[in-house]
C-alpha cells in the first residue's frame, strides 16, 4: 500500500467529510478535471487512491507540508518521514521538516533528534473564549447544526495546536432574559459541546442578558441608572451590603448565581467571589504556568432596555475584593493573569474608563483582557505616552438570534470565537489566537473558517506574538 493510501485511509476514518482530501490532490499536481468527483464519491478514497501511480519525491513533500498545515495531528506523518528519509538527497532539508512533524505534536518521536526534543515547548495552556450564546432567545431549529460544525471546528483546532484544551471562559450573556429555565437549558447544552467537558475548567462573568431585570418604576433600579449623577448612591452601595441597591443587585443575578454554584464544570478550589455576583478570583495551574483569572461584572447597571453604552460602572472595590486589598501582589504571584468582562472598555463611564487603565487594570497587570457583548471578533492593542501595550479581545456570539438591537437599530450578528495558546520554550513565551466565524454556504451548509475579516492570519489561520 502506497504512501497516498496510507493516507487516504487516514482520513477516510479521522474526517471522512472533509476537504482536505481534494486539497492533497490538488496540491500533488493530480489533475482535478481528470477525476471522475461523483465516481470518487461512490468508493473509499483508498479505493481511488489505489489506482493512482506512486507519488514522486517532491509530491510526497508536498503532501507533508499539506498535511501537517490540515490535520497535524494524524499518524500518517511519520509515514511521511520514513518515506522522504528512505528517498533523502543532498538538497533535501529533511531535518528541517521533521521539526516541523515534531512541533506540530504528530506520532513521529521515534524520528525527532534530541536536540528537537529540548526545544519542544516545555509549558502550554489553551484556551477556548466564548460570549453570547443566548440561550432561550431567538434560536431555531438551525442551532443542531451549528452545533455539529462547532465541536469539527474544534476538533481541527486542537488538532492544529497539537493538544488538548485547559479551559473555557465565557464573557457573558449565556441566555437571553436571566430565567431559571434558560440556565437550566444551558446546563443540558453544554456538555453537548466539547468531548472532555468533565475536564474542562469554565471561567464565566454574567451578561447584561444573564440578569431579571427589574420592574420599570422600581425606585432602586431608576437611581442607579442614574449612577453618576448621584455619588451618594455609590458610598452606599459599596459600603452597605444590606442597602437596597445591592439587594435589588443580588436580586436580579439570583438565577445566575445558582447556576453557577450548582454547575459542576464551574465548581474550582479557591474561587474567590466578590461584591458582587459574577465578581471573582481564580488560581489555574494547568499546562505548567500557574494562572490568575480574574472576572468582574460590568452588567450590574445595565438594568432596563436602551443604550448603556459610556454609561456603565466598574470600581476598584470590586477587584480587591476578589484578589485582596494587596492585589498588585495577587497579580504578581502567576505566570501570567487574565481578565474577564462582558462589555468592552468604552461602554464603561469616561470617568471609569480613566479609573480601570490607572487603577484596575494598568499595562502589565492583566496579560489579556477578554470580553464580548459586541457580537464580533476584534483584537485591540492600547498603548499610552509610549507605555507597554494593553491587549484585549473581543469575541463573537457563538450563536442566538440572527440579529442583535432594539427596533430600527438591529445588525447582523456575527456567530464565531476564538481559541488561545500560551507556550513557553528555551525562556521564550509565545501566544497566538485562532478567531472563527461562521459562514453558511450553498451546497456545503453552516462551517467554521478562519476570520480573516477582523484578523490578519498567518497560513495556519492564525496570530502569532512573542511576549516580551
Amino acid at each position: 500500500m502506497h504512501l497516498l493510501g496510507r493516507l487516504s485511509q487516514e482520513l477516510e476514518y479521522r474526517y471522512p467529510n472533509s476537504t482536505v482530501f481534494f486539497m492533497l490532490i490538488e496540491k500533488t499536481g493530480f489533475p482535478l478535471d481528470e477525476i471522475d468527483i461523483n465516481a470518487m464519491a461512490q468508493k473509499s478514497y483508498w479505493e481511488f487512491c489505489k489506482t493512482l501511480r506512486r507519488p514522486s519525491y517532491e509530491k510526497i513533500t508536498q503532501l507533508f507540508e499539506t498535511l501537517y498545515r490540515h490535520a497535524p495531528q494524524s499518524n500518517v506523518l511519520k509515514s511521511i518521514c520514513v518515506e522522504l528519509k528512505q528517498m533523502k538527497s543532498e538538497d533535501f532539508e529533511f531535518d528541517a521538516l521533521l521539526r516541523k512533524a515534531f512541533e506540530a505534536g504528530g506520532d513521529v518521536l521515534e524520528e525527532a533528534p534530541d536536540t528537537f526534543k529540548k526545544e519542544k515547548a516545555s509549558k502550554v495552556f489553551r484556551w477556548i473564549h466564548l460570549s453570547d450564546f443566548h440561550m432561550g432567545g431567538n434560536q431555531n431549529l438551525v442551532w443542531p447544526n451549528i452545533r455539529q460544525e462547532f465541536r469539527n471546528d474544534l476538533k481541527l483546532l486542537k488538532a492544529k495546536a497539537g493538544g488538548p484544551l485547559n479551559a473555557v471562559f465565557f464573557t457573558g450573556d449565556h441566555v437571553f432574559s436571566g430565567l431559571k429555565t434558560e440556565f437550566e437549558n444551558l446546563s443540558k447544552e453544554l456538555p453537548k459541546l466539547f468531548d472532555n467537558y468533565e475536564k474542562l475548567i469554565f471561567l464565566s462573568v454574567p451578561g447584561n442578558h444573564d440578569l431579571v431585570r427589574p420592574d420599570e418604576d422600581e425606585a432602586h433600579s431608576l437611581t442607579l441608572q442614574r449612577w453618576f449623577e448621584h455619588p451618594g448612591v455609590w458610598n452606599a452601595f459599596w459600603k452597605d451590603p444590606s442597602s437596597g441597591y445591592r439587594s435589588l443587585v443580588y436580586k436580579a443575578f439570583e438565577n445566575y448565581e445558582q447556576y453557577i454554584n450548582t454547575s459542576t464544570a464551574h465548581q474550582l478550589n479557591g474561587l474567590k467571589k466578590g461584591i458582587i455576583p459574577g465578581d471573582f478570583a481564580a488560581t489555574l495551574t494547568a499546562g505548567g504556568f500557574k494562572i490568575g483569572v480574574v472576572g468582574l461584572n460590568t452588567s450590574f447597571l445595565h438594568l432596563a432596555k436602551g443604550d448603556f453604552q459610556g454609561k456603565l460602572a466598574l470600581r476598584i472595590e470590586q477587584l480587591a475584593a476578589v484578589c485582596g486589598e494587596d492585589y498588585p501582589e495577587w497579580c504578581q504571584m502567576h505566570d501570567i493573569c487574565f481578565l474577564l468582562t462582558h462589555h468592552p472598555t468604552d461602554w464603561l463611564h469616561p470617568a471609569v474608563q480613566s479609573h480601570m487603565q490607572t487603577e484596575i487594570a494598568p499595562a502589565n497587570r492583566f496579560f489579556l483582557h477578554l470580553y464580548g457583548h459586541m457580537h464580533q471578533n476584534v483584537m485591540r492593542g492600547v498603548a499610552r505616552g509610549g507605555g507597554r501595550m494593553r491587549t484585549q479581545i473581543q469575541a463573537a456570539s457563538l450563536f442566538g438570534c440572527n440579529e442583535y438591537g432594539e427596533n430600527q437599530k438591529k445588525s447582523p450578528r456575527t456567530h464565531g470565537y476564538v481559541m488561545g495558546e500560551l507556550s513557553e520554550s528555551g525562556g521564550q513565551r509565545t501566544w497566538r489566537i485562532w478567531p472563527r466565524i461562521a459562514r453558511c454556504q450553498e451546497n456545503v451548509g453552516w462551517k467554521f473558517i478562519p476570520d480573516h475579516e477582523n484578523y490578519e492570519l498567518t497560513e495556519e489561520g492564525c496570530t502569532s506574538t512573542q511576549m516580551e
